[in-house]
């Protein structure tokens, strides 16, 4: 309804879905951002560097597929997609670190 009163009837298509997951996107890369500056702050770029491989293989492998069959919702998808593995895959990292560095000071 907010988009039909700012837009004037234009775009109330796109009204539904997307604009869920276009909000969806600055939550997921704020959390990929903060998860690589912690990395980044443990000294450890080469955690990092595999983490956005994996982002990266994720949107390849999947991203491209889902935005080629379903279009705007499968690109959308697969940035999703991608920051979620990038998150997914810092925070693991991440914990390694943190289990590491506990059982090293106990």
């Amino acid at each position: 309804e907010i988009l039909r009163l700012l837009y004037g009837g234009k775009y109330v298509e796109y009204s539904s879905a997307p604009i869920l997951l276009v909000g969806l996107l600055p939550v997921l890369a704020s959390l990929t951002m903060a998860l690589g500056n912690a990395l980044r702050a443990f000294e450890r770029p080469d955690r990092l560097f595999w983490c956005y491989l994996a982002s990266s293989g994720a949107a390849l492998l999947v991203g491209i597929p889902l935005a080629a069959v379903y279009g705007l919702i499968g690109a959308l998808l697969g940035v999703l997609l991608s920051y979620a593995t990038g998150a997914a895959a810092m925070a693991a990292h991440l914990g390694l670190i943190q289990r590491r560095e506990g059982a090293a000071h106990s």
